[in-house]
């Protein structure tokens, strides 16, 4: 996924300027993975991974995925740039005028 992303990338980066893009021309693409296998923790990766795909889940195990994927995202490096860029964007960026009702 990660060599898909990288070319993605770079047709963004060279497509005519001009040209009818469904993108912005400083569009960018953020890969986020939130694996359990990048999790840490052995034992709670041995707990996540033992959970039954049958499509019920205890409560607990659903907090246990919860609190997994918040960390593995949270912890990611591309969802943390995603982040960075949101903020320098909201702060660069005018804010829409208001009418007066």
């Amino acid at each position: 996924m990660s060599q898909a992303v990288t070319g993605w990338r770079a047709q963004l980066r060279h497509r005519p300027p001009t040209g009818s893009s469904v993108f912005a021309q400083d569009a960018d693409i953020y890969f986020i993975n939130v694996s359990l296998m990048e999790l840490e923790d052995v034992e709670e990766h041995a707990r996540l991974m033992n959970i039954p795909t049958n499509l019920s889940l205890t409560n607990e195990q659903l907090e246990h995925l919860l609190s997994a994927a918040s960390k593995l995202l949270r912890d990611d490096k591309e969802f943390q740039r995603l982040l960075r860029d949101i903020e320098a964007e909201a702060s660069t960026a005018p804010f829409p005028q208001q009418t007066p009702k």
